[in-house]
């Protein structure tokens, strides 16, 4: 059976608890690498957001997931999603900055400098 990617950790870095006022200018970036483990299909996927707000704070959501590779793409674009939606960005600013995201596979990073660990190890 595939089991879903679902979260296995999270860490959030957040100057204040929701975003005011987003309609003023919000940013967003991400990154993400992942490897094999377990049964074949499965796999570890960590994502990390950073939000920028017109005002320059910066909101940094960092999460592991962990099950089948069959829907990597989706948990990349849900983890953003929830990650606005969690400060309460509203639901229409959410779907026009999200509305034609595909993952760019330029944002991959290898496990190990993803990490901060030396590849050589």
């Amino acid at each position: 059976m595939k089991a879903p990617l679902r979260e296995i950790g999270r860490e959030n870095c957040h100057p204040q608890d929701t975003i005011e006022d987003g309609m003023r200018g919000l940013t967003y970036d991400y990154c993400f690498s992942g490897k094999r483990v377990g049964p074949v299909g499965q796999i570890e996927l960590h994502v990390t957001s950073v939000l920028t707000d017109w005002a320059g704070n910066i909101y940094t959501r960092k999460c592991r997931y962990l099950g089948h590779k069959e829907r990597w793409r989706d948990c990349i674009r849900s983890h953003i999603i929830k990650h606005l939606t969690d400060l309460y960005v509203g639901q229409m600013l959410v779907r026009a900055m999200m509305g034609n995201f595909e993952v760019d596979h330029k944002k991959y990073k290898d496990w190990n400098s993803y990490h901060g660990q030396d590849s050589k190890e």
